[in-house]
């Protein structure tokens, strides 16, 4: 099974690579009309050579194309051809085969073929508009009946709807064949699929009979029924993105069905090799995020005169009208008109986010959520009791001293400290408060009996700062609540004796490690590191605030303005170089498996070693990128608004020329 995410890397890249072909002669059925409407995954670049001519023309792109990159380019083909050689092995083709074949419209879909009681049976699909370039399409899909035919592959051909169809069942190799048999459920056979067509208009790969078969009945007969472009989440996306720009062609197009996604990527994926415990479908389905029947988008990479002083543009566009059930009703974001940065938010960071989240409703509406984690109904509502009523617990109602004290307002600030280590990387998050003494009681209750917790005072005011265990002997609460500072725990069998090794990865593997929690400046502030706290507990004089810099508000305030997003519930604006650069510089060290940073831990979680205190391999070799000093210049300012409508939310934003 060809996996959605790793076809969507190499048609990325392939984008990038490509030369562009000829013009269309004629016009063409639109991907979304061919595809079927159980598509729960969709990206297209509406026209490849208009999509290069555009990107040729930024300033990322011209920077791309520098002398100075070509090693980069050259070795990063080289490992791209490797890390995705399996993916080539299946096709019989490699990436470059692809340059200057599509003349048109490129896309990838994941789609679910099939659905019984037992599973789901995935399918992905590549599709190239090839009008006035068949020649070359032809020497593709020679080259890949010769390759696998050469590698063991049973060739069989069919007709259908008038057009040959080229099917190649592709042999596994025996220790695959083992796992797979192992494996069981979608990958439980002994060889591969690969399908392939090819008319006056579309080049075609795919590894579903039943799909092509979908594919070629719609391009031939015409209609659109039962196709993608008929789904009313698919419909819904791309008609406010329209809106937002009537009469225009974006240069690609994207959409999610995240629920049918989720089920899709989890069946696609070996048993052997899924995560472990209640799974992120089930979650879905029993909370009610099946409300979100669409998220998608238009993005533009604009050229001439109508780029504007933009180097991207894009905007997307969430499908879920109401009424919402279970812990979907957490999500209220509250339209509102005060953006301007905290006098305490510094020029110096690296990024800057604040919307608006009614935080009493998510409250009220968590425990669902809560429960259907734990795997018992009503463990919220213990929890808060025993938080409230336990002898031994902090004996604190969290709603009415805690919650009900703080605003709507929430925000973040990104920084990193110089030199670049896996640990450079700053965050914090700034709660707006109605009481600040009454918030920082609350949290004094909540966290002074924690052993893991030291008190400190910095510029007057308390600092809880997150610690090692100073001395072992420090008796701890066992009462079962939800800890501001989370540790990662499982049940424990109390007859066995406690494991050292295991109780120290507890210690470390609290989600805000070097963290620390105050209250000032009117905000219940937590950061993942104490020295941002004390960097924002220092006082600066307006001139050094975020909110003065001439660069910033010409970006905030003139390009805003601009995007015509009228009521919004979230701005955020970032000085895109400084924000990149933590990763980009561990990529270039190969130290990124290490990264101690929120995108690190998510990378490492999602692409886990499997073994036990083993990181990942990095998978990209950054050793040949330039100095971060010359890739800067090319990253101008980033800015986006995001505004809560009747049926969802939109999101417009833009990268920003510099």
């Amino acid at each position: 099974m060809l996996k959605f995410r790793r076809v969507l890397c190499c048609l990325a890249i392939v984008w990038g690579f490509w030369v562009p072909g000829l013009a269309c002669a004629a016009a063409v059925p639109a991907a979304d009309t061919l595809l079927p409407a159980t598509t729960v995954g969709f990206v297209s670049a509406t026209s490849s050579t208009r999509l290069k001519a555009h990107w040729s023309k930024t300033q990322i792109g011209k920077f791309l194309a520098d002398p100075i990159m070509k090693p980069f380019q050259d070795d990063l083909r080289a490992q791209i051809q490797s890390q995705w050689s399996g993916l080539s092995d299946r096709l019989g083709i490699g990436i470059d085969d692809l340059r200057g074949v599509p003349t048109g419209e490129s896309a990838l879909a994941l789609i679910e073929a099939e659905r019984s009681a037992e599973q789901v049976t995935p399918a992905t699909v590549m599709l190239l508009d090839v009008t006035g370039n068949l020649d070359a399409a032809q020497k593709v899909l020679d080259k890949a009946r010769r390759t696998l035919i050469a590698k063991g592959a049973t060739p069989t051909q069919q007709t259908v709807q008038g057009v040959s169809v080229y099917i190649f069942n592709v042999p596994l190799p025996a220790g695959q064949q083992v796992a797979a048999a192992q494996g069981g459920g979608a990958a439980s056979v002994a060889a591969n699929r690969t399908i392939y067509f090819l008319t006056q208009n579309f080049f075609c790969a795919c590894d579903n009979l039943s799909v092509v078969q979908g594919i070629l009945e719609h391009l031939v007969k015409g209609g659109a029924t039962n196709s993608l472009s008929t789904v009313v989440g698919y419909q819904m996306v791309m008609k406010r993105c329209a809106a937002d720009t009537p009469v225009h062609s974006p240069d690609a197009r994207w959409f999610v069905y995240p629920q049918g996604y989720a089920e899709v990527a989890r069946a696609a994926t070996p048993s052997d090799k899924r995560r472990k415990g209640k799974t992120i479908v089930e979650i879905m389905h029993h909370q009610g995020y099946g409300a979100v029947q669409g998220v998608g988008g238009y993005v533009d990479v604009p050229a001439g005169e109508s780029a504007d002083g933009y180097e991207i543009m894009h905007r997307t566009a969430i499908y879920a009208p109401p009424p919402y059930v279970e812990s979907m009703r957490m999500f209220v974001f509250p339209n509102s008109k005060n953006f301007t940065p905290q006098t305490w938010v510094g020029r110096d960071n690296a990024a800057y986010l604040t919307l608006y989240v009614d935080i009493l409703n998510a409250f009220d509406n968590f425990g669902p959520l809560y429960d259907e984690i734990i795997g018992e109904k009503g463990v919220w509502t213990q929890t808060l009791d025993g938080m409230k009523n336990d002898p031994g617990g902090p004996q604190i109602d969290l709603r009415k001293e805690l919650i009900q004290n703080l605003g709507t307002r929430v925000s973040m600030v990104a920084d990193y400290n110089l030199p670049i280590t896996t640990t450079s990387e700053r965050l914090l998050w700034a709660i707006e408060t109605r009481d600040d003494a009454a918030v920082a009681k609350a949290i004094e209750k909540c966290v002074k009996n924690d052993p893991t917790m030291k008190k400190r005072l910095i510029e007057g005011h308390v600092v809880w700062e997150i610690v090692e265990e100073e001395d072992a002997q420090v008796p701890s609460l066992s009462v079962d609540v939800p800890s501001l500072t989370p540790k990662k725990e499982g049940p424990k069998d109390k007859s066995k004796p406690e494991d050292k090794d295991e109780d120290k990865e507890e210690r470390e593997a609290h989600f805000l490690p070097h963290g620390a929690i105050t209250v000032a400046n009117g905000h219940l502030i937590i950061a993942t590191h104490l020295d941002f706290i004390k960097k924002v507990l220092q006082p600066i004089d307006a001139k050094g605030s975020l909110a003065t810099q001439d660069e910033f508000l010409k970006v905030w305030d003139a390009v805003n303005a601009k995007l015509g997003v009228k009521e919004q519930c979230a701005r955020s604006f970032s000085w895109t170089d400084q924000e990149v650069r933590t990763t980009y510089e561990l990529i270039r060290q190969g130290k990124m498996p290490q990264s101690e940073s929120l995108l690190g831990r998510a990378l490492n979680s999602l692409a886990d070693s499997g073994k036990k205190g083993v990181a990942r391999k990095q998978r990209i070799d950054g050793s040949k990128l330039p100095d971060f000093e010359v890739v800067r210049r090319a990253l101008g300012p980033a800015t986006l608004s995001a505004s809560s409508e009747a049926n969802g939310w939109f999101i417009k934003g833009v990268l920003v020329t510099k």
